[in-house]
């Protein structure tokens, strides 16, 4: 029998705010099949060191990184997860979850219980523990099912209950199929620690200099393979992942553009508002305003 909640670290529910949390449970005949049963948005903090351990957990676990960082340890072995960062953690799977160092973690969480919810991600190759990194257009994709199925959980309209099941397995597959591409190999280990530098602090430009000590390469290999493999430099690419991490925490979250553009390293929020346009052709308000619209007209 596998059990239903981790063990806490006794600071662990001071270091949470939560911006959107949904339950709903025994929708027969969906709860029965694939449901996803709880929907969670939130922050911790890294000021105080928390923990969870996940021990033989009975529900699917899929959360997802916004921003900031934290620590998963798996069988000893430890990463640290960054922005765009997604574990799937399978039934009667195992792990631990603490701060990494001060920094905060803000994450969408799903917990997905019913018969399937076993038997179809090892069916999908998703066995165990997973964890795989998304960008661009996928984050999009695979943020907007987690919040259509958090807003189907949100209303609780039993007419629209089948639509809970219907997300989740589409949810399923296309994390399926986004492991596979990310599978190890696709891109060189001095790319992939590069990028885990990157999103690590959205707040200061790395400069190439502090890059290239850092990964013991030589300037010309580093543009190279980012000019190969995005068609960019190193710090333009950063900016495009700092532009991408500040756009989803600005779907996903009530946190005011003022206080996004100091999170992000912006002198202010005015000009944080000029760099958003240049890059998504709106200013963040309107982009959060229609974002929330087109979601809930979806439903």
């Amino acid at each position: 029998m596998y059990k239903k909640v981790g063990r806490f670290s006794s600071d662990y529910y001071s270091t949470v705010k939560v911006f959107r949390c949904y339950e709903w449970y025994d929708i027969v005949p969906y709860s029965i099949t694939l449901w996803t049963q709880i929907y969670k948005n939130y922050k911790q903090n890294g000021i105080t060191s928390w923990s969870v351990e996940i021990d033989e957990y009975a529900s699917l676990l899929v959360r997802m990184v916004i921003s900031g960082s934290m620590k998963l340890i798996v069988n000893g072995k430890s990463r640290i997860l960054r922005p765009g960062d997604i574990l799937v953690l399978n039934v009667g799977s195992s792990c631990i979850l603490s701060n990494d160092e001060k920094n905060h973690v803000h994450t969408i969480q799903l917990s997905i219980t019913g018969a399937l919810s076993k038997f179809l991600p090892e069916h999908l190759m998703l066995k165990g523990v997973n964890v795989f990194n998304v960008a661009g257009s996928d984050f999009d994709s695979i943020s907007l099912l987690m919040n259509k199925i958090g807003n189907i959980i949100a209303s609780k309209n039993e007419a629209e209950a089948y639509l809970n099941t219907q997300y989740t397995v589409e949810l399923l597959l296309v994390l399926a199929e986004l492991n596979r591409k990310n599978s190890p190999g696709e891109l060189p280990e001095i790319l992939t620690r590069a990028i885990n530098i990157m999103k690590s602090d959205f707040s200061v430009e790395p400069s190439l200099d502090e890059l290239v000590s850092y990964l013991k390469v030589s300037k010309a290999t580093l543009l190279r393979l980012f000019t190969r493999h995005f068609g960019a430099t190193p710090i333009s690419y950063w900016q495009k992942l700092k532009m991408h991490s500040a756009r989803q925490l600005l779907v996903t979250t009530d946190i005011s553009i003022k206080e996004l553009a100091v999170q992000y390293g912006f002198k202010n929020q005015f000009y944080f508002s000029t760099v958003f346009r240049r890059y998504y052709g709106t200013s963040p308000r309107e982009y959060r305003c229609k974002r929330k619209d087109d979601t809930f007209a979806e439903l």
